[in-house]
């Protein structure tokens, strides 16, 4: 009437499936001469579960592009799994799921839906890139792959995210070719070529441009434009400051720009008699696609041009100074002086937008510094730091000078 406890090793087979086999017991004891057979019977369980990856094409900034991963049970799998979530990681607003009624977050989806044998579930994910947002991503696929009542064993699968935004930058310059101000007499045409600073590659996709220039309404009458395909409005008024006009150009091209010629040439005439500075300045600038709407994925800048106009009667600087009863501009003090190794200099713009130059001399005449070159200046008291530290021992000239004028100052070094 006793028992036997007989202990049986069964290992699954890789694929899953059903087993079985047959076992005799035999008794060692000759009194007992009963044999018997029995049948065992084992099952293996298999989970192939899965997740795809998305490699976004090119998609250009403040647009979006939309794609589709896709969590599995597959692989021949013998159970079903529940997909307890779907996650994006380490990136930035770039990359959201579709909103979903089971959405958290944007980046997270907890669906726990149940994935059945060979079935998926597909979810979108939509890419927007910005001009600082990041453009990689993971998504993590997180799956319960058993039913036990003891517990949960999750298993997480990650693929890359991948996204290709494009974007660009361009620059539209008033100034001068060469550097330097514009200069023109009373009744004199000024004309001024608008042009980019790098040419647009071709998947840029932009054919034009609408900017506004602004200049002081007084001085100057607008004359022309060209090519003539340039349409405009204005020149009218600026609300904010009636001393300048505003005229608005639209430029289109036929074909998209991709090289570094000159969008146009504005001219105006020169109008009034006496001395002036002041600058030609782009405002509102938009670069446009075929349809003549915002290309936003082109970050824009722009550069004014530098303008200083002369009448024809008498000397400069002697009209300045009996006009104003005081020079352009005049050097205050240099401190300290004599100087081994810094002096400062201070001194005084008495005009408004004056190009400035800062120039330090040796004896023989020959520049020996530069401390500023052609520095548009609004009147007020500077200070400026000059390094005499590799400065032979010596008397130098200090020269600060407009277009217009002259000051100048001994500056004595000592080593």
């Amino acid at each position: 009437n006793g028992t036997d406890s007989v202990y049986i090793q069964w290992t699954a087979a890789s694929q899953g499936g059903n087993s079985n086999g047959i076992y005799f017991a035999t008794p060692n004891d000759l009194a007992c001469d009963h044999s018997d057979t029995s049948l065992a019977l084992a099952a293996a369980t298999q989970v192939g579960v899965t997740g795809t990856e998305y490699l976004y094409p090119l998609t250009y900034v403040c647009h979006n592009g939309s794609g589709i991963v896709t969590a599995s049970n597959a692989n021949g799998s013998t159970n079903n799994v529940i997909l307890e979530s779907v996650q994006i990681i380490g990136a930035d607003s770039s990359f959201t799921f579709v909103n979903d009624p089971g959405m958290v977050t944007p980046w997270m989806l907890t669906p726990g839906t149940i994935l059945q044998r060979d079935s998926s579930e597909n979810f979108t994910i939509i890419y927007n890139p910005t001009h600082t947002g990041s453009d990689t991503a993971e998504i993590m696929y997180v799956f319960d792959t058993t039913q036990a009542l003891d517990g949960t064993m999750l298993d997480t699968v990650i693929r890359p995210l991948k996204g290709l935004g494009y974007q660009t930058s361009n620059t539209v310059s008033l100034q001068r070719p060469g550097g330097g101000a514009y200069t023109a007499q009373t009744g004199a045409m000024v004309t001024v070529p608008v042009q980019l600073t790098k040419p647009f590659d071709s998947v840029a996709n932009v054919y034009g441009a609408q900017f506004t220039v602004r200049y002081l309404r007084d001085q100057f009458r607008f004359q022309s434009i060209t090519p003539n395909t340039i349409t405009h409005v204005g020149p009218t008024a600026d609300p904010v400051d009636n001393n300048y006009e505003l005229i608005t150009f639209t430029v289109n091209n036929g074909s998209p720009i991709t090289n570094l010629a000159t969008i146009a040439q504005i001219t105006w005439m020169y109008d009034v008699a006496k001395d002036s500075s002041t600058n030609f300045e782009i405002r509102d600038l938009m670069f446009t696609d075929q349809s003549g709407a915002s290309v936003c994925w082109v970050a824009p800048d722009t550069i004014p041009g530098q303008f200083y106009g002369t009448n024809l009667c008498g000397d400069n600087i002697v009209r300045d100074y009996m006009k104003s009863g005081q020079l352009e501009l005049s050097i205050q003090d240099i401190v300290p002086n004599p100087v081994t190794n810094f002096t400062r200099v201070n001194y005084q713009v008495n005009v408004e937008s004056t190009p400035v130059t800062i120039e330090v001399f040796n004896a023989l005449g020959q520049i020996v510094a530069t401390v500023a070159k052609d520095e548009v200046q609004q009147k007020g008291l500077y200070l400026r730091e000059i390094d005499a530290s590799n400065f032979a021992g010596g008397i130098y000239t200090l020269r600060i000078s407009t277009p217009n004028s002259a000051s100048m100052r001994s500056i004595v070094v000592t080593k």
